[in-house]
């Protein structure tokens, strides 16, 4: 990092800037913003011709492998991978002049680039020998310029805003050893850089001169009100606070516009040489600032040198500075400032510290989304999308949303395209992880007694089993045609109660109050294929009607009538669930916000030691469509009635095995809201099988084995139009919107295989062991992971059941 000095006219180091406007104006006052007087006559050297355009470059190419560690540090390739390279920004360098033989800078220099060291600026006592020369002697100036902005031109090394433009200014005296940076240059320099419309400026150099405070404080203002983001280093005292220049980041005339720059090694440790963050810590980041590659100077063979101090950590933050400006040129150098350093990663002791003050520059975090995320309806509405979740079944799939897109902004206004399916809030519900369906636990069961053919059970656990089974607690032997059977139990503090009575020859009648729609069913005995066999199956998917609700305190009742060769069934319920219904293995459940659904069905049961049924149904939800809730960016549902049709079947096929087969099929009718960009709900269709080989006694009496294959409850086409924005223009804020639709059957279709075994009688209770392994089962969210790709899963299960 360069020293300052000013001029022996101007007295001691880098004076107040009224008197620094003094030296270099040659004139009295307040310092102003006022145009530069017209430069010396004579001109910066010509360019090099430029050279053929090179060819394209990988974005992780040998130019970035050079410094691949310093750039990854900092997390500079996904900018570059998506487009980024800082284009159209003005970086200013006030430093040592660069190298004008080299090819890294041709066409992107400025012309306003000038020596600064001329009698109009720093007296005539004090002017370059030989004229102004903006070439760099000392190579200092021209490594903060490649650091900064060196071409990908594929040779050697390129900068971190390889597209940027860069106004340079020469401000160093070169006429002794002791080279040093004059400082009424400086103040020339930021200036010009203010007037010539500078985005960004970099500041390698510093002083710890009691006076340097103040003077940069005007100086900030200046690169304040100008609108310019300012990186200054740190220092390389090794000292617990920065340079008094920098500290002049703290007043509140820089207004949040200047970064103090920090450095750190390969193992982001602060460096021996930096000085710390101190009271500066909140406006203080850090970057790598040791053996940063950079060209050797007059030489355009490639040949690199290394490069270190917090003179090399500043361009870095400087390049990330350009790079969101690039992206987006209105967002005002204070957001810039609090986006790199809201976005930092963390070092250090948590949060911001004394020694890291905000931590690390992250550019692909300063290039995200940050904050709460929002969108806008024709009307003008906006809806926050993190506010507003979308939560999607897992009847829809693993992953929904396809090449749909909108225009979303964040906190600092910027915006953004994203996939409407990876937008906050949206949520894609697959199968349960293992821990979900299967652990170690016991379950303790004690009958109190009857009273009139009442029985009534008492029952303690470690876990929530119910989890697997919704309906186990219903479960009791049959007493006799007119026995009264009875379960009642205390779940999260509900009572669950329901009672079965024959109230004529051949008719059941059960009544129910606080169980799902679905355990009711399967208790009820109305569908004699749930049974045993249905037990036997982790996900129970294929054995359940996939239409009743499997969650929420219902009232129902469920009925059987004998026709003579012939049962018909019917089932009622209303229920308020509050639960991710159809994730997989079925009762893996999670909150949501309550929503009614009604169910209602008829279907007939013939046959004898063949059975086979059909079955009618009707669904009906306030607020949801096969439970999921389309809120957010789509809108929420009014009302949608789902009517489906099933068909079941269990046939013997040869020694003692059985077949069990089922299949149904739901069409569904969808109300919008309409608050939300949703216009057009298209009608659902929804689909479910199964197919189960089973044998009871297949090892000894009393056990039984299945092995099942089954699609769960499966949307296969359908979709929702939105009319959602998908272009932005940032400089009078407006939308422009077009027709995006959400088609629905696209994602990967999720298949469960299972094998499972139950033994009746192991040490007096019943065993149980089961394997599922579930394809397609959850959104496959890892970085780089095709769109719309799922993962399988796979979980076991083992329980030990009891009963005295």
């Amino acid at each position: 990092m360069r020293k300052i000095r000013s001029t022996a006219a101007c007295g001691a180091a880098l004076l107040l800037a009224a008197q620094l406007a003094a030296c270099s104006s040659g004139g009295g006052g307040a310092p102003t913003v006022a145009a530069p007087p017209p430069p010396p006559p004579a001109p910066a050297p010509p360019p090099p011709p430029a050279p053929p355009p090179p060819a394209p470059q990988p974005a992780n190419g040998p130019e970035f492998q050079a410094n691949a560690l310093a750039y990854g540090q900092v997390n500079a390739l996904p900018a570059y991978q998506a487009g980024e390279f800082g284009e159209g920004v003005l970086v200013s360098i006030i430093d040592t002049g660069y190298d004008t033989s080299s090819n890294e800078y041709v066409g992107r220099i400025n012309p306003n680039s000038r020596d600064l060291l001329v009698a109009s600026v720093v007296g005539a006592g004090n002017a370059r020998a030989g004229g102004p020369d903006i070439d760099d002697k000392d190579g200092h100036g021209d490594a903060i310029a490649s650091i900064i902005g060196a071409a990908r031109n594929g040779v050697g090394m390129h900068g971190i805003a390889p597209e940027a433009d860069l106004l340079i200014f020469r401000a160093d005296d070169d006429s002794s050893a002791d080279l040093t940076i004059l400082g009424e240059a400086i103040r020339e320099g930021v200036t010009r850089s203010a007037n010539f419309g500078a985005d960004v400026l970099n500041l390698s150099l510093g002083s710890d001169e009691p006076a340097a405070r103040a003077s940069f404080r005007d100086l900030f203002f200046i690169t304040a009100v100008n609108n310019m983001v300012t990186v200054i280093a740190a220092g390389n005292e090794g000292d617990g606070e920065p340079e008094e220049s920098a500290l002049a980041a703290l007043d509140p005339l820089a207004d949040g516009t200047v970064i103090i720059a920090g450095s750190v090694d390969r193992n982001n440790i602060n460096s021996s040489f930096t000085n710390l963050a101190g009271s500066a810590q909140n406006f203080y980041l850090v970057a790598p600032g040791e053996f940063i590659k950079v060209p050797q100077q007059n030489n355009n063979s490639g040949a690199l040198q290394n490069f270190s101090g917090t003179s090399a950590a500043t361009p870095i933050i400087a390049g990330a500075a350009a790079l969101i400006r690039g992206r987006w040129p209105t967002l005002s150098a204070k957001q810039v400032v609090d986006i790199l350093r809201t976005t930092a990663t963390d070092l250090g002791n948590p949060g911001v510290d004394a020694v890291y003050g905000a931590g690390l520059v992250n550019i692909e975090a300063a290039l995200q989304p940050a904050g709460a995320i929002t969108t806008s309806t024709l009307s003008g509405s906006s809806i926050v999308l993190s506010e507003e979740p979308v939560e999607i079944s897992s009847a829809f799939g693993a992953s929904v949303g396809g090449d749909a897109r909108l225009v979303i902004l964040d906190r600092f206004g910027r915006d953004f395209t994203a996939a409407i399916g990876a937008t906050p809030g949206w949520r894609a519900n697959g199968a349960a992880s293992l821990t979900d369906i299967a652990g170690f636990g016991r379950e303790v069961r004690a009958r109190r007694g009857r009273f009139a053919g009442a029985r009534f059970q008492l029952q303690v656990e470690d876990r929530d089993l119910s989890r697997l089974d919704p309906s186990a607690a219903l479960r009791a032997p049959s007493h006799g045609a007119n026995g009264l059977s009875a379960t009642a139990q205390l779940t999260d503090q509900s009572l669950q109660i329901a009672a079965t009575q024959a109230v004529g020859d051949g008719t059941t009648l059960t009544l129910a109050q606080g169980f799902s729609p679905r355990a009711i069913d399967d208790a009820s005995g109305v569908r004699p294929f749930a049974g045993a066999l249905g037990r036997l199956s982790l996900s129970r998917d294929g054995f359940d009607d996939p239409y009743l609700a499997s969650a929420g305190a219902a009232a129902a009742s469920a009925m059987a009538f004998d026709l003579g060769g012939a049962r018909l069934t019917a089932v009622a319920a209303i229920a308020d669930v509050d639960r991710d219904e159809f994730a997989a293995p079925s009762g893996a459940m999670r909150a949501i916000d309550p929503v009614r659904t009604t169910n209602a069905r008829v279907g007939v049961v013939f046959g004898g030691a063949d059975r086979f049924s059909f079955d009618a149904g009707l669904r009906a939800e306030d607020g949801a469509a096969l439970g999921a809730r389309f809120g957010g960016v789509v809108g929420s549902i009014g009302r949608s009635v789902t009517t489906y049709q099933s068909a079941r079947a269990d046939v013997g096929v040869a020694s003692g095995w059985r077949a069990f087969a089922s299949a149904s099929v739901g069409l569904t009718d969808v109300d919008l809201a309409g608050d939300g960009l949703a216009t057009r709900f298209d009608r659902l269709v929804s689909t479910q099988f199964a197919l189960s080989l089973y044998r009871r006694g297949a090892i000894v009496d009393g056990d039984a084995f299945a092995l099942t294959l089954s699609q769960p409850l499966r949307v296969e086409s359908g979709g929702v139009t939105l009319l959602a924005p998908t272009t932005f223009d940032p400089n009078d804020r407006a939308f422009a919107y077009s027709d995006q639709r959400i088609a629905f059957g696209n994602a990967p279709r999720r298949i469960d295989l299972e094998g499972a075994y139950r033994l009746h009688g192991a040490a007096g209770g019943a065993f149980e062991a089961g394997l599922i392994y579930q394809m397609n089962a959850t959104p496959d969210a890892e970085a780089g992971s095709t769109p719309g790709s799922a993962r399988d899963a796979l979980a076991a299960l083992i329980r030990f059941s009891s009963a005295f």
